[in-house]
């Protein structure tokens, strides 16, 4: 498998649980997703993001998970866009 698809489904497997709260707001009006997101989301996003940071540092920059972290903060405005906007439908 190629090392970028690799990344990309351990960020995705991190991410699951938000398909979660997809689905809870979905259906609802665009600032209705919002709140939802913002309420149950962004605190564990937030918190995800924290902890990456903190760890990071501390893994072997080889290693797997630490290409993972990279690869996600790489990319962190796109993976919580869906946090803070009311008009996208979903998390992927």
């Amino acid at each position: 498998m190629h090392s970028v698809e690799k990344k990309r489904r351990i960020v995705e497997e991190t991410l699951r649980p938000h398909a979660s709260v997809a689905r809870v707001a979905q259906g609802c009006l665009p600032e209705k997703r919002k709140q939802v997101r913002q309420a149950r989301a962004r605190p564990v996003l937030d918190a995800l993001h924290t902890w990456w940071e903190a760890n990071y540092g501390k893994l072997s920059r080889k290693s797997e998970m630490a290409q993972a972290i990279q690869y996600a903060l790489g990319r962190w405005t796109a993976l919580t866009r869906y946090s803070v906007a009311a008009s996208c439908l979903s998390v992927g």
